[in-house]
């Protein structure tokens, strides 16, 4: 992961909607003009932390616009995953003063934690207790969907972990969030997981 164009790359290979890559495509025009650079392939590692900055300073009479590009970036580095040189960039937008911002940041870790659980598990430790009871639902949400996936694995170790640890609140939260998902039966690979937390929690508490 070299630079900008590299990610968008790796993002159409994801096959997003043709809406998105459309977003996507226009993000990349609007940073190359925030960063006065010629082509995205410029917009090399040592400039990924400054994207997020750029976007916001570049639509600074349009804030709705810069919020639409920030998502639009957020999406993109939460398929590839926040690692390469996009760890700043991502933390720039988990701290972003939209509060929705924020929000959908974290959630957009499910397509690459379906596959790295492990590696998200960080910014799950981070949130789940937070004082905000809409980023704590965020994070449980996020949890819930990664259980369906096939590599829940670690994410498994870690509810026994934090169950033992007293953390009943968002485990429950978590059993919540995951009943919708399994009701709805939408990307659901492990179709065990709702036997699984039901033995290991629900049952363990009568």
């Amino acid at each position: 992961m070299e630079n900008l164009l590299d990610l968008y790359e790796f993002y159409i290979q994801t096959q997003p909607s043709s809406g998105k890559v459309k977003s996507a495509t226009t993000m990349l025009i609007h940073v190359c003009k925030a960063l006065d650079v010629n082509a995205p392939e410029e917009v090399t590692v040592d400039l990924f932390e400054e994207i997020p900055r750029a976007i916001g300073e570049f639509y600074q009479s349009s804030p709705g616009k810069a919020l639409h590009d920030k998502s639009v970036l957020a999406e993109m580095i939460g398929h590839y995953g926040p690692r390469d040189g996009w760890e700043k960039p991502f933390e720039y937008l988990l701290n972003d003063p939209d509060e929705n911002l924020r929000q959908f940041t974290l959630s957009a870790l499910q397509f690459y934690g379906e596959s790295h659980s492990e590696s998200i598990i960080p910014y799950i430790e981070r949130y789940k207790n937070s004082e905000n009871q809409l980023i704590k639902d965020v994070t449980a949400n996020l949890v819930g969907k990664l259980l369906c996936s096939e590599h829940s694995e670690p994410l498994k170790i870690k509810l026994k972990e934090w169950s033992e640890n007293g953390d009943r609140e968002f485990i429950d939260n978590v059993g919540r969030f995951l009943e919708n998902q399994l009701s709805r039966n939408e990307n659901v690979s492990n179709t065990d997981i709702g036997e699984w937390f039901r033995v290991m929690f629900e049952d363990n508490t009568k």
